[in-house]
């Protein structure tokens, strides 16, 4: 028998398995694990292949710093790695990085400029990051060049309908059916354009055509539920509390298909609860005054009923009308301003028609409205409150620029009585900056003329005002928030110039498919001791 030290010497396969057992049972598993390394073979390197399948694991679930390490290990060694890019640049994307995943896409064309598929990547991320134009501009490069292809068309086709380029995104919607007349993406995209332009009922009919191809597809079911809850009957029922109002609204609007038209009937039912008057009648310091004197202006209440109808074109835009009923009645004996005149109820309406016709928008209405104005002709303690009614015409035309802005410009004629009349023209642009789609920005000025030639209280005026408006807004799951702010100028011949400042907000949460809760608000402030707010609370029910 050899000796022990000649065993470790040259080792036999069974004086291996001996030591082994032996370390085992003496608790050194470490020498058996030496021992065992003397007969393995050397571990094979794990090959690209390996690295970029682990990659695509983590990243897949939701691990995207390991999986991104993983990545940029591989690209270390292989910079050119086309594979490894594009999974890179899709952790990027997944984690809405859009300008580091679109850089990515962009240095795989400049390896392989014929890379198609990277070259739909990088216009598809133009046009998620807002830049509509330049996406538009790049899918009209890439269909030159590598022809009608159905993914590039439609994709040309969601960037013009996300720059408000309607009927141009319909024509490459249809130039995509042409060539495949069931392709998911080009049914849904066009149902969802059919949509925004207010025919649902054709909306509706090419959801369904698309549902009988492809029913699963994610774009197919995301707007069909959207036309389903756009179509479904809703009931809303709000409270909202100001200085000058709080009334609770309770309201519904459905919409049906009848004949070859869209039709969307609404109502609303406004009990004012508590003291109410109009709005601008009075300000906080009138208010403020009146309560330190005890007279009691603020018992003027009102109950309400608003109908209205309103009827899709299709293509060619929307008309409608609506028809108010008010009942206004005094309910305290001791007012400042008693409700003048034996008219409690006031009846107004309201006819409008708009439409788009490419780049362009326009838009009419013609309407009737109560306004309530503080008589002081007669003695101080014989002022009266009174009712009345204005007649107003609008028109306005608008043209969508690049992205999503909109320049309008239009002009608006006030019939008060007999010998009052105003006129006002007005102008706005507005739009979300290139890449910054959570911001919008507003600028609007108005110019009016306010003409009396009878009634001393409502004394002549021209106005000039102009207002700058930013707002922030965050969409995330089922919720969604927004806040605002507007700065004011005014200068009239009556008051001067007016500084403002104006504090706004929304936020609404989406409870189920049926149920919604909001709240919104405003405060406005100016250097004239002028202060207004309200606070609104409501529900919304899909039915």
């Amino acid at each position: 028998m050899k000796p022990f030290s000649q065993l470790l010497a040259t080792p036999a396969p069974s004086a291996i398995v001996f030591l082994c057992v032996c370390a085992l049972f003496s608790g050194v598993p470490a020498s058996a694990q030496t021992v065992l390394g003397e007969t393995n073979e050397p571990q094979a390197q794990v090959t690209e292949d390996e690295r970029l399948n682990e990659a695509r694991a983590l990243i897949y679930n939701g691990r995207y710093d390991e999986g991104m390490a993983v990545l940029n290990s591989v690209l270390s060694e292989h910079p050119d790695s086309r594979e490894a890019l594009f999974l890179l640049a899709t952790a990027y994307e997944w984690q809405d990085k859009l300008a580091e995943a679109q850089r990515v896409y962009r240095t795989i064309v400049s390896v392989n400029e014929n890379d198609l598929e990277a070259w739909e990547q990088v216009a598809k991320l133009e046009a998620w990051q807002g830049r509509h134009e330049e996406a538009i501009a790049l899918y009209g490069k890439l269909i030159s060049r590598f022809g009608d292809r159905p993914s590039l068309l439609v994709g040309l086709a969601r960037a013009l309908s996300w720059a408000n380029r309607l009927d141009e995104a319909l024509l490459y919607y249809d130039r995509v059916l042409l060539q495949e007349p069931e392709n998911p993406d080009a049914l849904a995209g066009k149902a969802q354009v059919l949509r925004w332009t207010g025919d649902l009922r054709g909306a509706r009919k090419v959801i369904r055509r698309a549902q009988s191809s492809g029913p699963s597809h994610p774009e197919v079911r995301r707007e069909a539920e959207q036309i389903r809850l756009a179509m479904s009957p809703k009931v809303t029922v709000s409270y909202l509390e100001s200085l000058e109002e709080d009334y609770l609204r309770l309201g519904g609007a459905s919409t049906y298909n009848l004949g070859n038209r869209t039709w969307k009937a609404e109502a609303d039912f406004f009990p004012e609860l508590l003291e109410s008057v109009s709005l601008d009648l009075w300000s906080s310091r009138d208010w403020e005054q009146d309560k330190a004197a005890g007279t009691d202006n603020y018992r003027v209440s009102s109950l309400g009923l608003t109908a209205g109808v309103g009827v899709s074109m299709g293509g060619l835009g929307s008309v409608g009308g609506s028809f108010t009923v008010r009942e206004y009645q005094r309910y305290r004996e001791n007012v400042l301003y008693p409700l003048h005149g034996d008219e409690s109820r006031v009846q107004d309406f309201e006819l409008w028609i708009s439409g788009t016709r490419g780049a362009w928008t326009f838009g009419a209405t013609l309407g009737t409205y109560p306004y309530f104005h503080k008589d002081e002709r007669e003695t101080p303690s014989v002022r009266k409150l009174e009712i009345g009614q204005q007649t107003v015409g609008r028109v306005q035309v608008g043209r969508h620029l690049t992205g999503t802005s909109l320049a309008l410009v239009g002009c608006e004629l006030g019939d008060y009585s007999e010998e009052n009349d105003r006129l006002r023209v007005f102008g706005s642009v507005e739009g979300s900056p290139s890449g910054a789609d959570w911001l919008y920005l507003r600028y609007a000025a108005y110019f009016q003329d306010f003409d009396s030639t009878s009634r001393d209280y409502f004394a002549p005026m021209n106005e000039f005002n102009h207002r700058l408006q930013a707002r922030a807004s965050r969409s995330s799951g089922r919720s969604f928030v927004s806040a605002g702010i507007t700065l004011g100028q005014s200068h009239s011949s009556s008051f001067g110039d007016i500084f403002s400042v104006a504090l706004s907000g929304f936020a609404s949460r989406t409870l189920t498919q049926r149920w919604k809760v909001f709240v919104d608000g405003y405060q406005t402030y100016d250097d004239n001791n002028y202060s207004v707010g309200s606070i609104r609370v409501g529900v919304e029910l899909t039915l």
